[in-house]
């Protein structure tokens, strides 16, 4: 998405147009209380992520200062969520060995 955005951005800057893009961790809401398991339930649990995510009112005065100031890209997240964003950029095969390690741990908790 970010490179969509960033030729969006290139594309339409001399209409005056400005493309800001928002990249927000977690945001405290009812999503994973409302969202579905693949059997049709209802989830019902708050993911402890999301419970400790910021608050609505906070992500969206963020984003309207962004826009007021012309900002390009706010990445809304703690510290080691905006590093794996340069670590992907600077050493990718490093971010893609990391990722599958994460994503096995992750099926495998889930079986």
């Amino acid at each position: 998405m970010q490179a969509f955005f960033d030729s969006l951005r290139a594309e339409v800057a001399d209409l005056g147009i400005n493309v800001l893009v928002v990249s927000p961790g977690y945001i405290k809401t009812a999503l994973s209380l409302s969202a579905v398991l693949a059997d049709g339930s209802k989830h019902g649990v708050m993911d402890s992520t999301t419970a400790r995510g910021m608050s609505p009112d906070y992500v969206a005065r963020r984003i309207l200062r962004a826009i007021v100031g012309k900002e390009q890209d706010i990445m809304m997240a703690p510290i080691h969520h905006k590093l794996s964003v340069y670590l992907r950029v600077l050493t990718p095969s490093l971010f893609n060995w990391i990722m599958r390690i994460r994503a096995r741990s992750g099926m495998a908790a889930e079986n």
